[in-house]
């Protein structure tokens, strides 16, 4: 964590939030998982869900096959929703009604 902190600051002058952690783990999730299952979507979501576990700054992270929430660390998901941040879990009862 020490070392993306002082990585981070060097390049953009200021510190990192929660928020740049989790952008900079998910492109390296996702360019893993992309040679792994391909561009299209199928191929993704069934690389994802059945990934080895990435271990970065926070800890060991996987999704849920069923769910496809993320599991193994602390993690909020949030979506953008009338231009604010709403949680997921909201968004996503709203959708199964």
């Amino acid at each position: 964590m020490q070392a993306f902190v002082a990585k981070f600051q060097q390049k953009y002058k200021q510190a990192p939030n929660v928020f740049s952690a989790q952008a900079y783990e998910s492109m390296y999730i996702l360019a893993r998982e992309i040679q792994r299952g391909g561009y299209t979507r199928d191929g993704l979501q069934k690389a994802l869900t059945t990934m080895q576990p990435f271990t970065g700054l926070g800890g060991a992270l996987v999704f849920d096959p069923k769910t496809r929430e993320a599991q193994g660390k602390f993690f909020t998901p949030l979506v953008i929703k009338d231009k604010s941040f709403t949680l997921w879990s909201d968004c996503q009862a709203k959708l199964a009604k």
